[in-house]
């Protein structure tokens, strides 16, 4: 029973506020971090110290220090994002349209392992979340609206955001911005490859991932979730598929057989909503089918 109650006294202690050095603790925790965001194995016990720094950070005396914790992660996340921007863009020209060139390979690569990392990430500063984040979010919101029923919209104060949601808002600024016109050029053109054939099945989820990623990129968004995947992906497809449908009815038409025109015109609207159906967001498809009705 004592050593019971030694034990209690000692996870009682633990969890008091006390002194703590930042960059000491910051520089533990850094480490793992770096290894958390890049997907490497982590000690359950080395996670369980890591996840009592955040707790210590965020409750030190005699001042918190959750603050600086939270900007000190969010330049990590910067510069990581950074080198990876670096390792995605390689030697391809943004300029290009070759969606086999490699550049989409290694951007969905980079995507999945930087998303499911910030989505561990984002389990071990819970506890900054939880008290510091989203109380940020509610006192924002009743200085601003009179009342903590309505949330500000946080991606205009990075200190609303949880650290799974810093993460990806830094994946847009600094990676998805900078590639933005070389990705939209290569999903373009490998979506309208996949319009006269079908992808091999290794790009075709390459091509699947790079779009809903610009979905995923963006879920946290109270206002305009799907912003960045109508402005990558959607709209920038509409137009090139407008002017594919204005091509092809205008060489139909030049055949004079009414029912040959009718027979292919049904066929592509079929074959345009198939192709949304299996590569575009389900919100897409009513759009997919007013262009293609709009051309023909």
């Amino acid at each position: 029973m004592d050593v019971c109650l030694e034990a209690h006294d000692r996870s009682m202690m633990s969890l008091k506020p006390r002194n703590v050095d930042f960059q000491e603790t910051w520089a533990s925790l850094k480490e793992t971090v770096a290894g958390v965001v890049a997907l490497r194995a982590v000690e359950r016990a080395v996670w369980n110290m890591r996840f009592s720094d955040v707790y210590a950070l965020c409750v030190a005396h005699p001042e918190p220090l959750a603050d600086r914790l939270y900007d000190e992660t969010r330049n990590f996340l910067e510069e990581h994002v950074g080198e990876l921007l670096k390792r995605v863009q390689g030697n391809a020209p943004l300029d290009s349209s070759d969606y086999n060139d490699g550049l989409l390979t290694r951007y969905v690569a980079a995507w999945r392992e930087y998303s499911q990392g910030v989505a561990y990430l984002n389990s071990l500063y819970s506890y900054l979340n939880l008290q510091h984040v989203k109380k940020q979010k509610v006192s924002d919101a009743e200085i601003i609206y009179g009342s903590s029923a309505t949330v500000s919209c946080p991606e205009h104060d990075s200190r609303q955001l949880e650290v799974g949601e810093l993460g990806l808002v830094t994946w847009e600024r600094i990676l998805v911005q900078s590639l933005s016109a070389g990705l939209t050029a290569r999903i373009v053109a490998a979506l309208s490859a996949a319009r006269d054939c079908q992808l091999e099945p290794a790009m075709a989820d390459v091509l699947h991932a790079a779009i809903h990623s610009a979905v995923h990129a963006q879920a946290h968004r109270v206002r305009a979730p799907l912003q960045l995947y109508q402005q990558l992906v959607l709209e920038p497809y509409l137009n090139a598929a407008a002017a594919h449908h204005a091509r092809r009815a205008a060489n139909l038409l030049q055949d004079g057989d009414i029912s040959h025109y009718m027979k292919h015109t049904l066929e592509g609207l079929e074959r345009e909503i198939m192709l949304a159906c299996r590569y575009l967001h389900s919100s897409s498809r009513e759009a997919v089918r007013a262009c293609y009705e709009r051309a023909e």
